[in-house]
């Protein structure tokens, strides 16, 4: 393997494999709304913005789950921002963040804190491994 080319490489970074143009809810969204596009966009957390488009919390499938009144306004189940990051971070930053907390979704924000994507565990995983069509089976038999 050519390790001189590697150390060359260009840093992998958010803005690289985040998903850009999130769905975001407003605070004073119902629950029941936050719900149905959590299930309509096939994802496992939003995040919820002030009028400014800036992050307030973020509210996941869990949090939809622990609370039983859907009329309830985001804001009252979300929880707190644990970490954002920027589309400049580098992988291996996001990767300490997605493996030391309870984080699965982070928002990426840009300067001015505005939502400009979100990044999960997943997006990660699916950089670590790769695009490649031939790696067979993923149960060995």
């Amino acid at each position: 393997m050519d390790t001189e080319n590697l150390s060359s490489a260009a840093p992998v970074r958010v803005r690289d494999i985040m998903s850009p143009q999130p769905v975001t809810v407003r605070a004073d969204a119902p629950l029941a709304t936050v719900a149905r596009l959590l299930a309509r966009h096939a994802i496992t957390a939003v995040p919820v913005v002030d009028d400014h488009g800036r992050v307030v919390g973020v509210l996941s499938e869990a949090d939809v789950l622990r609370h039983d009144r859907m009329g309830d306004p985001a804001m009252a189940v979300m929880g707190t921002v644990v970490a954002l990051v920027h589309p400049e971070t580098e992988l291996a930053e996001l990767r300490r963040i997605l493996g030391t907390t309870v984080v699965k979704s982070v928002p990426v924000v840009d300067a001015a804190d505005h939502v400009v994507g979100m990044v999960s565990r997943s997006d990660v995983v699916r950089d670590l491994v790769g695009h490649e069509a031939g790696d067979g089976p993923a149960v060995e038999q």
